[in-house]
């Protein structure tokens, strides 16, 4: 057993330690990664490390049973709110301590481009304030989480109406171009890079694209996978600092995602890529014949 240590403050350090990581895999062929515990960020600059491995990589999610904040310990501090008017209630993490992002998942494209910034609301609002004046988007689209167990709906309109605030002032200011929120699965990874692609295609030559990923685990996982399809798109992290002692609860489930030889999967999704480039490039040549003829 080895340990290696995350410093969410720090995120870059932990690529540093990787290579204790790396001699590991000289002796095995399957790896499992368990993202339960782990930061979103976490997710990301581990996969990113690990894309390059001849490996057969599993994902696997524990699922809890009790999510924090409970309904009744939202309607509590609900009422509070409305009744003594004090700032609005924060659940599960604290004040943002920085935004803050690894080299492996930045970019240098698209500079000089008006920001599109794609985030994740959550019960933390100070989140989404901290994104938005500090990236300073000129366009912003929210990915709203359907829980999923119908018991849990309540948790998407509870988050909706802990960020409203936010939303409307910007709005209200000029300052931001928002759209209508999109809804989608907090467990299917595969609408996720759905949805995220729809966007990208529409706004790739016109906005320089920043997702945040701040929603459920599956749905980072998701966002890895678009980031292999388009590295020009930047990931973007909010560090807390500091997280609630009543997080999750117990193990309803057991989740698992298989990805037999992981760096040949994320070759075909690169190839995918490089496909769209060569059509867009053929593309371009019969519009400039077109104009010769012109």
């Amino acid at each position: 057993m080895k340990w290696v240590v995350y410093d969410r403050f720090e995120p870059e350090k932990f690529l540093k330690y990787f290579d204790v990581i790396k001699k590991t895999f000289n002796h095995a062929s399957n790896v499992i990664v368990d993202i339960s515990a782990m930061s979103k960020l976490l997710i990301m600059v581990l996969l990113q490390k690990l894309r390059n491995f001849d490996i057969n990589l599993t994902i696997v999610y524990a699922e809890a049973d009790v999510y924090h904040p409970t309904l009744q310990e939202f309607k509590a501090k609900e009422k509070k709110y409305q009744r003594e008017t004090e700032t609005l209630p924060v659940f599960l993490t604290s004040d943002v301590y920085n935004i803050v992002t690894t080299t492996s998942l930045s970019t240098i494209a698209m500079q000089g481009y008006p920001l599109l910034m794609i985030a994740f609301p959550t019960f933390n609002h100070r989140e989404l304030t901290a994104l938005v004046n500090e990236i300073t988007p000129q366009h912003m689209i929210l990915l709203e989480g359907k829980p999923h167990e119908t018991y849990n709906y309540w948790r998407l309109e509870s988050i909706r109406w802990l960020n409203r605030r936010v939303i409307k002032e910007h709005i209200a200011n000029g300052e931001i171009l928002t759209e209508e929120e999109r809804i989608i699965s907090t467990f299917d990874y595969k609408e996720t890079i759905k949805v995220l692609e729809k966007i990208y295609q529409t706004y790739k030559y016109a906005r320089k694209m920043v997702v945040v990923p701040t929603g459920s685990k599956f749905q980072t996982f998701g966002i890895f996978l678009l980031k292999q399809m388009h590295p020009d798109i930047q990931i973007i992290y909010p560090v807390t600092k500091k997280y609630s002692d009543m997080y999750t609860k117990g193990c309803k489930a057991l989740w698992q995602i298989p990805f037999p030889s992981l760096s040949k999967f994320l070759l075909q999704l690169d190839g995918y890529r490089k496909k769209v480039l060569v059509e867009l490039k053929n593309t371009i040549q019969v519009v400039l014949k077109k104009n010769e003829y012109l």
